[in-house]
Protein backbone atom coordinates (compact mmCIF):
# COMPACT_ATOMS: atom_id res chain seq x y z
CA UNK A 1 0.00 0.00 0.00
CA UNK A 2 2.80 2.12 0.56
CA UNK A 3 4.61 1.20 -2.49
CA UNK A 4 1.44 2.16 -4.44
CA UNK A 5 0.83 5.32 -2.84
CA UNK A 6 4.57 6.25 -3.17
CA UNK A 7 4.09 5.74 -7.08
CA UNK A 8 1.33 7.53 -7.43
CA UNK A 9 3.06 10.44 -5.13
CA UNK A 10 5.98 9.94 -8.21
CA UNK A 11 3.75 9.78 -10.72
CA UNK A 12 1.56 12.75 -9.67
CA UNK A 13 4.95 15.13 -9.71
CA UNK A 14 5.82 13.95 -12.91
CA UNK A 15 2.88 14.62 -14.61
CA UNK A 16 2.77 17.78 -12.71
CA UNK A 17 6.26 18.69 -13.89
CA UNK A 18 5.74 17.74 -17.48
CA UNK A 19 2.41 19.52 -18.01
CA UNK A 20 4.21 22.80 -16.81
CA UNK A 21 7.12 22.62 -18.73
CA UNK A 22 6.27 20.18 -21.54
CA UNK A 23 2.50 22.25 -22.05
CA UNK A 24 4.52 25.49 -21.66
CA UNK A 25 2.12 26.93 -18.58
CA UNK A 26 4.99 27.96 -17.12
CA UNK A 27 6.27 31.04 -19.75
CA UNK A 28 2.35 31.68 -19.90
CA UNK A 29 2.24 32.25 -16.60
CA UNK A 30 5.43 34.36 -15.81
CA UNK A 31 4.30 36.29 -19.62
CA UNK A 32 0.85 37.43 -17.94
CA UNK A 33 2.10 38.03 -14.47
CA UNK A 34 5.31 40.42 -16.40
CA UNK A 35 2.03 42.17 -18.31
CA UNK A 36 0.47 42.88 -15.14
CA UNK A 37 3.64 44.80 -13.45
CA UNK A 38 4.52 46.28 -16.51
CA UNK A 39 0.78 47.75 -17.04
CA UNK A 40 0.80 49.18 -13.35
CA UNK A 41 4.71 50.17 -14.16
CA UNK A 42 3.31 52.10 -17.00
CA UNK A 43 0.48 53.36 -15.43
CA UNK A 44 2.25 55.18 -12.85
CA UNK A 45 4.85 56.26 -15.12
CA UNK A 46 2.69 58.12 -17.29
CA UNK A 47 0.03 59.38 -14.38
CA UNK A 48 3.29 60.40 -12.20
CA UNK A 49 5.81 62.15 -14.76
CA UNK A 50 4.73 61.99 -18.34
CA UNK A 51 0.78 64.25 -17.58
CA UNK A 52 2.13 66.52 -15.47
CA UNK A 53 5.06 67.58 -17.40
CA UNK A 54 2.38 67.85 -20.59
CA UNK A 55 0.06 69.80 -18.27
CA UNK A 56 2.89 72.41 -17.96
CA UNK A 57 3.48 72.39 -21.67
CA UNK A 58 0.13 73.40 -22.39
CA UNK A 59 -0.21 77.44 -22.57
CA UNK A 60 -2.98 78.59 -20.11
CA UNK A 61 -3.82 75.87 -18.81
CA UNK A 62 -6.69 75.78 -15.93
CA UNK A 63 -6.73 72.25 -15.32
CA UNK A 64 -4.51 70.36 -12.32
CA UNK A 65 -4.22 67.01 -13.98
CA UNK A 66 -5.79 65.32 -17.56
CA UNK A 67 -8.01 63.69 -15.66
CA UNK A 68 -10.16 67.00 -15.59
CA UNK A 69 -10.11 67.97 -19.20
CA UNK A 70 -13.73 67.06 -20.40
CA UNK A 71 -15.39 67.72 -23.54
CA UNK A 72 -18.74 68.64 -23.97
CA UNK A 73 -20.59 66.98 -27.49
CA UNK A 74 -24.29 67.48 -27.94
CA UNK A 75 -24.83 68.50 -23.99
CA UNK A 76 -22.75 65.65 -23.15
CA UNK A 77 -19.56 65.90 -21.16
CA UNK A 78 -16.77 63.33 -22.60
CA UNK A 79 -13.81 62.49 -20.04
CA UNK A 80 -11.22 63.29 -23.00
CA UNK A 81 -8.39 62.91 -20.05
CA UNK A 82 -8.83 59.70 -19.54
CA UNK A 83 -8.89 58.99 -23.20
CA UNK A 84 -5.52 60.88 -23.58
CA UNK A 85 -4.05 59.09 -20.63
CA UNK A 86 -4.82 55.31 -22.02
CA UNK A 87 -3.98 56.38 -25.41
CA UNK A 88 -0.26 57.54 -23.49
CA UNK A 89 0.16 54.36 -21.75
CA UNK A 90 -0.82 52.59 -25.42
CA UNK A 91 1.92 54.14 -27.25
CA UNK A 92 4.77 53.57 -24.59
CA UNK A 93 3.81 50.55 -24.25
CA UNK A 94 3.63 49.81 -27.74
CA UNK A 95 7.62 51.64 -27.98
CA UNK A 96 8.40 49.66 -25.26
CA UNK A 97 7.38 46.62 -26.83
CA UNK A 98 8.82 47.52 -30.22
CA UNK A 99 12.06 48.12 -28.51
CA UNK A 100 12.18 45.03 -26.94
CA UNK A 101 11.60 42.33 -29.68
CA UNK A 102 13.45 44.20 -32.42
CA UNK A 103 16.76 44.69 -30.66
CA UNK A 104 16.76 41.96 -27.74
CA UNK A 105 14.54 39.29 -28.30
CA UNK A 106 15.20 38.89 -32.19
CA UNK A 107 19.76 39.39 -31.25
CA UNK A 108 19.22 36.59 -28.51
CA UNK A 109 16.51 33.98 -31.07
CA UNK A 110 18.95 34.21 -34.34
CA UNK A 111 21.89 32.53 -31.97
Amino acid sequence: MERTRSLQSNSFKTNIKNFLFNKDLLQLILAVYLGTVLQKFFDSFVNGFVMPLLIILVPNSNYDSFIDIQIKLLGVNIAIGNILISLINLLIGFFVSYIFVTHFLYKYLKN
